[in-house]
C-alpha cells in the first residue's frame, strides 16, 4: 500500500455511540515505540512494541518488513496490526494500531519500562519479547479498555522451521486501567491479526494494485458451490516436502497430522483417528484416516496410523496479473512468488470451534478463525464500530459471508487488499489473562515449487510452511495435541531440535542423575528433601514413552531405576506438583 492511501487507513474517531465521555488523563511518555531485528530465519522483519507487524516506513529507512528469502528477498507486509475488540451495552470499541493513528502504546509500567521483555535464544533461536497497552502513555487512546499484551516472537534459523515466525499473544485485562464504565468481564471480545500486505518490493512502481486475497481452511459450507474457488475440493496430495497434482481423499485445505516423524497425537498405536466431522461436506463413505505417503504394491499391507485431520486456518495473499500492463506477470515471473499468510495455531474454547470425540471417549477441540474478512481502501473502517463490524463479520462488505470468499467469487478483480483474521468470541474478566498463537511467515505459491531466482531449488508452499509451524508448535507436548489443545504454559511446546531440551532446574535442585551414561539398565538416581516426585521418559523426537511416580521410605537417598528401553538418546525430566525439578539428557547404551 502507498502512504497517498493509507493516512486513513485505521482511524481512530470517536464511537458514535460512546456513552463514556470521561477524559484519561495524561501521564509523562517514558517507553518509546521501536523496532527489533528479527533476521534468524528466512523471513527478515522487524518486531515492534506496540502492536504492529513490520515497518510501513521499511521503503523509505531500510528495516526488513517480511522480507523473503532472506537478505536477497523482498518485502512483502506494508504493514500488520493487532485488533481487541469488545461490545459494551450498545457500544463498540476497538484497540487498534494502524498506520499514523496508533492506540497501542509501549508499556511503561514498573518492570516493564522500555515496553521491552526478555529479548535472546530462548524458546526458539531468537525470542523477542514485547509489552504494549491500550492505557499506555505515548499514544492516545480515547477509549482504553485496560488491555494490556505480551507478545513473544520466535523465530528458528534451521530449515523447514524458517519460513515462518511464530508469535504468542497474551492479553490481560485491567478493569481499573480502562475507560470509566467497564463490565467486571469483557464480553463478544475479539481479537484480530491484520495484515495489509503488498507483493513484494521487487515492483517499485505499484506492487500494492495486483494483490489476490483468500483463506484456506474450514468455512462452514459457505464456499461449497462457490465457481472459482470452492472449498472443500480435492485436487492434490500434498506431502510436507513436495506435492503431486491428484487427490488422495483429503480435502485440500485439511492438514494430516500423526503420519510422520515429531507428530504425536494422543491416540497411538494402530488405532486410526476419526473425525466425521472432517469430511461431511463430502462423500460420507470417505473417512478421516491417515495412510502412509506411499502406494503399496500388490499384496502389500497399508497400516493406518495414528492421525488428525485439521483444517489449516490459514488466510493469505500473493501477487497476481496487474491488468493495466500487457504481459502477464502472476508473481513478478518468479521475483514475487511468496504467498504471505497468517494461521491460528491456538485459541482458547469458542462456541465456533470444531467439537467432536475421539476413539477413547475423550472430548475434542479444534480452534477455528472466526472469521476471514478483506477489503480495500474504498472500505477501511473509519470507526470502532466498522471494526468491529469486521472482526464479527458483520461488515456490509462481507456481503453476508463469515468466510470472505476469493475476490473472483464475489465479482472484483485484483487490487490493493488487506486480510483480517479474528478469533473469539471470548470472555475475558478482570484480572485473567487471554492466550493465542499465531503464525505468519512466506511460502513459494500455495503448494510449493521449484524456484529458479532465488535458490535454484524446491520451496515449499505456504500450506506446507503453515503446517510446519502446527506441527512446531505440539513438538515435545505430553498431553496436548491439536485436537486436544493447550495454551503455551499449559504443556511442552516448541521443542524443535531435542525434544525436551536440556535446561538447568527451575527450582533448586533437588534430584542428582549420576549416570547420565547408561551402560546397563538402570538409571542412578540420588534425591534428597523430597519423598515423592514424577519421572516422565521422552524420546528425541518429543514423544512421551514413559513415566512412573515415586514414593520413597526417606526424603533423603538413591533410586536404582530400570530402564527397559532399546538403546538410544533419551530426555528425563522430573517434576512434582506438576513444577519442573529438572531436566537432563541420557545416552542408553546397553
Amino acid at each position: 500500500m502507498t502512504l497517498f492511501f493509507t493516512l486513513f487507513c485505521l482511524g481512530v474517531l470517536q464511537s458514535g455511540t460512546n456513552s463514556f465521555s470521561d477524559p484519561i488523563k495524561t501521564l509523562p511518555k517514558h517507553a518509546i515505540p521501536g523496532f527489533k531485528l528479527h533476521l534468524v530465519g528466512e523471513i527478515w522483519t522487524v518486531e515492534s512494541n506496540y502492536g504492529i507487524f513490520g515497518d510501513p516506513n521499511s521503503s523509505d529507512n531500510g528495516n526488513p518488513s517480511y522480507k523473503w528469502p532472506g537478505a536477497g528477498g523482498y518485502d512483502y507486509l506494508w504493514e500488520g496490526r493487532v485488533w481487541i475488540g469488545v461490545k459494551v451495552g450498545d457500544s463498540m470499541y476497538v484497540s487498534h494500531s494502524g498506520y499514523g493513528e496508533y492506540e497501542f502504546s509501549p508499556s511503561d509500567e514498573d518492570g516493564d519500562s522500555t515496553g521491552w521483555g526478555y529479548v535472546g535464544t530462548g524458546v526458539s533461536d531468537f525470542d523477542i519479547t514485547s509489552i504494549f497497552l491500550d492505557y499506555g502513555t505515548y499514544y492516545t487512546n480515547s477509549h482504553p479498555l485496560g488491555i494490556k499484551v505480551w507478545q513473544k516472537a520466535y523465530q528458528w534459523s534451521s530449515n523447514p522451521f524458517n519460513q515462518f515466525i511464530a508469535y504468542e499473544i497474551f492479553i490481560s485485562y485491567n478493569k481499573n486501567e480502562g475507560m470509566p464504565g467497564l463490565p467486571l468481564t469483557l464480553s463478544d471480545l475479539y481479537v484480530g491479526i491484520l495484515f495489509d500486505a503488498d507483493v513484494c518490493s521487487y515492483d517499485t512502481t505499484n506492487p500494492n494494485i495486483d494483490d489476490m486475497v483468500c483463506f484456506d481452511g474450514y468455512t462452514w459450507g459457505e464456499w461449497a458451490d462457490l465457481s472459482n474457488y470452492p472449498l472443500p475440493v480435492d485436487h492434490i496430495t500434498l506431502l510436507s516436502d513436495t506435492v503431486f497434482y491428484n487427490p488422495d481423499s483429503i480435502p485440500d485445505n485439511w492438514q494430516i497430522f500423526g503420519d510422520e516423524s515429531n507428530e504425536n497425537p494422543l491416540v497411538r498405536l494402530d488405532t486410526a483417528y476419526l473425525i466425521p466431522e472432517a469430511y461431511h461436506t463430502l462423500d460420507t463413505s470417505i473417512q478421516a484416516m491417515c495412510i502412509p505417503s506411499y502406494v503399496p504394491s500388490a499384496g502389500d499391507s497399508v497400516y493406518l496410523l495414528p492421525c488428525l485431520a485439521i483444517p489449516r486456518n490459514m488466510s493469505f495473499m500473493y501477487d497476481d496479473d496487474d491488468t493495466s500492463t500487457i504481459a502477464n506477470d502472476i508473481g513478478e515471473n518468479g521475483s514475487c512468488p511468496g504467498y504471505i499468510f497468517t494461521r491460528l495455531i491456538y485459541a482458547p474454547p469458542s462456541p465456533y470451534d470444531l467439537y467432536g470425540t475421539d476413539s477413547n471417549g475423550d472430548s475434542t477441540r479444534i480452534p477455528l478463525v472466526f472469521s476471514h474478512s478483506w477489503w480495500n481502501w474504498n472500505n477501511d473502517p473509519g470507526t470502532d464500530e466498522n471494526k468491529y463490524a469486521y472482526m464479527n463479520a458483520t461488515h456490509p462488505a462481507n456481503f453476508g459471508y463469515r468466510f470472505m470468499p476469493h475476490p473472483l467469487d464475489v465479482g472484483t478483480s485484483v487490487f490493493d487488499y488487506r486480510y483480517l483474521q479474528s478469533y473469539g468470541p471470548f470472555e475475558l474478566t478482570d484480572g485473567e489473562t487471554l492466550k493465542l498463537v499465531v503464525a505468519c511467515g512466506i511460502g513459494y505459491g500455495l503448494n510449493g515449487g521449484y524456484d529458479s531466482v532465488f535458490t535454484n531449488g524446491y520451496l515449499l508452499g505456504a500450506r506446507q510452511v503453515a503446517d510446519y509451524a502446527l506441527k512446531a508448535y505440539y513438538m515435545g507436548s505430553s498431553h496436548s495435541d491439536p485436537a486436544h489443545p493447550s495454551a503455551p504454559d499449559e504443556d511442552y511446546h516448541w521443542q524443535l531440535n531435542i525434544g525436551i531440551r536440556d535446561a538447568p532446574s527451575l527450582q533448586n535442585s533437588e534430584i542428582s542423575v549420576l549416570n547420565t551414561i547408561v551402560t546397563g539398565e538402570n538409571l542412578m538416581l540420588s534425591y534428597k528433601n523430597i519423598p515423592s516426585f514424577c519421572m516422565k521418559i521422552y524420546s528425541l523426537d518429543g514423544r512421551l514413552i514413559y513415566t512412573r511416580d515415586f514414593t520413597t521410605s526417606s526424603s533423603n537417598g538413591l533410586i536404582k531405576t530400570p530402564l527397559l528401553l532399546n538403546p538410544g538418546v533419551y530426555f528425563v525430566l522430573f517434576e512434582k506438583e506438576e513444577k519442573i525439578l529438572k531436566r537432563v539428557k541420557v545416552t542408553l547404551l546397553k
